[in-house]
């Protein structure tokens, strides 16, 4: 019951799921806490830090090191700037060993980093190409790949920390627009195009066409694609006519 949940709001479950009735999905609908799984710790190599700078980077390939690096930035949210705070090379005899359960502990200076200003966000990246040994979790996020990973070869997952509950968070009065590609993409997939005027976070895609999008519940400047990945046969009619994007600002 706790991956499962019937109710069509952000409660406990992960996926949205009942009885085949008008607007259920077959197969569930994503809710925002899957994609970030899907992200970070569902992968099996992720980065995280708290809000005293305290952070790790943890190896749960079985059988296999990682060699690659972890890049923790700051964004900030009036200016859309990210800073990065510290690249950790982790390659050579600094590689992690073989997991599972390898973690490495680190730290980063977040002085002048607020919470209520800044989110932070760590990109975890192989050092060998999707096919190698060691990079077969990116395989998986190279698949769907996040927003904030976009052009970043080889990213094996990305995490969008927030230091404070999102009430506590300036955030700017952002205007989030999106456009749908006028036919599916080759493999079935939909492109949908985003713009920001200003840092949006959690923006949230939803509709009642049966599928999941390449990522969601993001944090978005500028502009970004996202795929609609549907289940079975595009209804590109019902994706087109009830697709909407909200974001955490319009709601606090």
């Amino acid at each position: 019951w706790q991956y499962n949940e019937i109710w069509p709001t952000g409660g406990w479950g992960s996926i949205e799921y009942g009885t085949p009735v008008a607007g259920q999905v077959i197969g569930g609908r994503w809710k925002p806490l899957q994609y970030f799984y899907l992200r970070s710790i569902f992968q099996d190599v992720m980065a995280a830090c708290g809000a005293g700078g305290q952070c790790y980077v943890r190896n749960d390939q079985p059988g296999l090191p990682f060699e690659g690096s972890v890049t923790v930035s700051a964004l900030e949210f009036a200016s859309g700037e990210a800073t990065v705070l510290t690249s950790l090379d982790l390659t050579g005899s600094s590689a992690l060993r073989a997991g599972p359960g390898v973690t490495k502990f680190f730290s980063v200076d977040l002085t002048g980093i607020d919470g209520s200003t800044h989110l932070l966000t760590a990109l975890c990246t192989s050092a060998k190409p999707a096919n190698g040994h060691d990079a077969h979790s990116a395989t998986a996020v190279g698949a769907a790949r996040p927003v904030g990973a976009a052009g970043v070869a080889n990213a094996v997952s990305f995490n969008e920390i927030a230091l404070l509950p999102p009430y506590k968070m300036k955030l700017p009065a952002a205007s989030v627009h999106l456009s749908v590609g006028s036919a599916a993409n080759a493999d079935g997939s939909v492109d949908i195009h985003l713009t920001t005027d200003k840092v949006a976070l959690y923006v949230t895609l939803t509709t009642l066409a049966a599928g999941r999008f390449s990522d969601n519940a993001f944090a978005l400047s500028g502009s970004a694609t996202v795929k609609f990945l549907p289940f079975g046969a595009v209804d590109m009619p019902t994706l087109s006519e009830s697709l909407r994007v909200e974001h955490l600002q319009q709601r606090i």
